[in-house]
């Protein structure tokens, strides 16, 4: 017995120190945790450097083709004398862009950071569901722990009890023994659900880019009212909302674009020439000029014009397809938030109810004697369970309402 005792004080005091350890610093909100994320979060800093990037390549479709200088000296030995009677040319070349083909490349550049935003808007909200989902599974441990200490109190409650009728001659040893037993079992219990938080504070934690849970409790609630919409208006919702569907818009106004940029490639760009030229025999200087003119013969840019086509009826499949995934997803989500909101208003309205009850009546009617501790006990492990399958139904009600948020761009419950 007293090995018994030993065993339950050092359990006593491992749970104490654990949670000193991991609970330091301010407690964060949903709203504070999500903002964390959009801040620091290194999957959407990434999208900084694309943008600016994307900025970069603006700037440089924009840009006129250099000019270029050309030096030429004609007439020079050979049956001559040296330079005496060469004639050098120095001419300035340009060539001149046609066909608004600077244009298109400048609207193409700036339609790609659109699509390039939009990608951004897509991640964030992947983000932030996963946030949303660590943060309630950081408040679901949260609970579990406050309802293993509750059950380590009850059973250390029932372990007094139980010596004092030893001590008054009510009970057997035996009694006091499978108390000590259920008093160990609920710190080990307690220990575990320490280690469960601090596991999900850190998970929680490294969304923001933080080795460590540098933060104390989550404020929030697991309970919710929630009314599900209907299936048809969450399917308006997704396709209304949803960034991917408008990246799509703007990804097919850049395809629109750049099959007018391969059509205009046909168009041949011209090179304008002008320059001085010095007769060393008549000791004289002209000019000249000319002009360049490519001959779109063969290469009218077909094989181009055709891949831009292509890429554009791309398009209308990419669009079918991240309708049909996203549908997909919602309709497997649906059925399951019916099923749970039904458990969840049944927990609450009886089960929960009832299993409280029957512990109160256990416990009472054990200190006075009419009860003994099995029933006790038996009463007291099915409203643990219970509580514990609530919270575990609740957390799991969350979770997919979260899922659901992110699918639709909405919030769908007020907190």
């Amino acid at each position: 017995m007293q090995k018994t005792l030993l065993t339950l004080c050092l359990v006593l005091v491992i749970p104490a120190s654990l949670l000193a350890r991991t609970s330091p610093g301010k407690e964060l909100s949903l709203p504070e945790v999500l903002e964390l994320v959009l801040k620091r979060n290194p999957r959407l800093a990434i999208f900084d450097y694309e943008l600016r990037a994307a900025d970069a390549r603006k700037l440089q479709a924009g840009l006129w083709p250099n000019p270029s200088l050309s030096l030429e000296s004609e007439e020079f030995s050979g049956d001559r004398s040296g330079f005496s009677d060469s004639e050098n040319t120095i001419q300035l070349n340009q060539p001149i862009v046609l066909g608004g083909k600077i244009k298109l490349n400048r609207e193409i550049a700036e339609q790609e950071r659109d699509v390039i935003q939009w990608e951004y808007e897509t991640d964030k909200q992947e983000v932030l569901t996963d946030a949303k989902k660590a943060f309630y599974k950081v408040l679901k441990a949260q609970e579990k722990l406050k309802l293993a200490q509750k059950t380590a109190d009850i059973a250390q409650s029932l372990l007094r009890v139980a010596k004092d009728k030893l001590q008054a001659g009510a009970v057997p040893p035996l009694e006091v023994i499978k108390a000590q037993v259920e008093a160990s079992r609920s710190q080990i219990a307690l220990l575990s659900a320490s280690k469960e938080l601090e596991v999900e504070r850190k998970v929680l934690a490294s969304l923001w880019g933080a080795e460590t849970a540098d933060f104390g409790s989550c404020q929030g609630e697991l309970e919710l009212e929630f009314s599900l919409p209907s299936l048809d208006e969450l399917k308006q919702l997704i396709t209304k909302n949803h960034p991917l569907f408008k990246g799509l818009e703007t990804s097919k106004t850049k395809r629109d674009m750049e099959l007018s940029r391969a059509r205009a490639e046909w168009i041949p760009d011209i090179e304008l020439g002008f320059g001085a030229r010095h007769l060393e025999r008549e000791d004289a200087n002209t000019f000249v000029a000319g002009i360049s003119i490519p001959l779109p013969l063969f290469n009218r840019n077909q094989g181009g014009v055709q891949e831009a086509l292509i890429n554009l009826d791309k398009v209308d499949q990419e669009k079918l397809s991240i309708e049909n995934r996203l549908m997909r997803q919602l309709n497997e989500i649906y059925p399951s938030l019916e099923s749970l909101q039904q458990q969840v208003d049944t927990f609450q309205q009886t089960i929960l109810p009832n299993a409280k009850e029957a512990l109160d009546i256990a416990t009472e009617g054990y200190k006075l004697g009419k009860f003994d501790y099995l029933n006790v006990l038996d009463a007291q492990q099915t409203l643990a369970q219970v509580r514990e399958e609530y919270i575990q139904q609740l957390t799991q009600l969350r979770l997919v309402i979260a899922e659901l948020e992110g699918l639709t761009i909405q919030s769908l419950i007020e907190d």
